[in-house]
């Protein structure tokens, strides 16, 4: 199987498989498919799906733990049995990028985001860049993450985008790129 093919399948798969997957919310069979049920479906034309749940994952890696927050992660590093934990995130090879590659700047990332990275429970990418989403689900404050966008100068966008609130760099959701159709 190559390419798209190979694709399409994991992901008929993936949801074959994900009723097995323990639901956390109440009267729910999937937490994928509840994410799934708020992405807009024009989302998924553009390519790339990528799909991680933090917590299954590292419950279900022998030795590992899910720190709780970025200096539970820091005291992790100091345990001898911190390996497990890290080897267990290595696995990932879906999902958003970002989580990983800012493992060891999660104090940075909370100052400039909001988002303490291990409050992060779920994470789906779609699209490829420059389209690209991240949808993350976890325990945020929306307080927090808002004043730290509105202080690096991340503007609220208006939309019709239902129950979500959107910001960008000097409210330009284009990222400055001018598309000429």
């Amino acid at each position: 199987m190559h390419g798209k093919a190979a694709l399409v399948f994991l992901l008929v798969m993936v949801l074959a498989l994900s009723p097995l997957l323990p639901a956390e919310a109440a009267g729910s069979t999937s937490v994928l498919f509840d994410i799934l049920e708020r992405v807009p479906q024009m989302s998924f034309d553009d390519g790339w799906f990528g799909y991680v749940d933090y917590g299954v994952l590292l419950n279900a890696f022998p030795g590992s733990r899910q720190p709780a927050s970025v200096a539970d992660y820091r005291s992790l590093l100091e345990e001898q049995d911190w390996p497990d934990t890290m080897n267990a995130y290595r696995s990932i090879t879906t999902g958003p990028a970002e989580f990983l590659l800012n493992l060891d700047t999660g104090e940075r990332v909370l100052a400039e985001s909001g988002i303490d990275l291990f409050a992060i429970e779920r994470g789906l990418v779609l699209g490829n860049p420059p389209a690209e989403q991240i949808w993350l689900e976890g325990q945020f404050e929306p307080d927090e993450v808002e004043t730290s966008l509105l202080s690096r100068g991340y503007e609220e966008v208006q939309s019709d985008s239902g129950p979500f609130r959107i910001f960008a760099p000097d409210g330009d959701i284009a990222g400055g790129t001018a598309i000429d159709l």
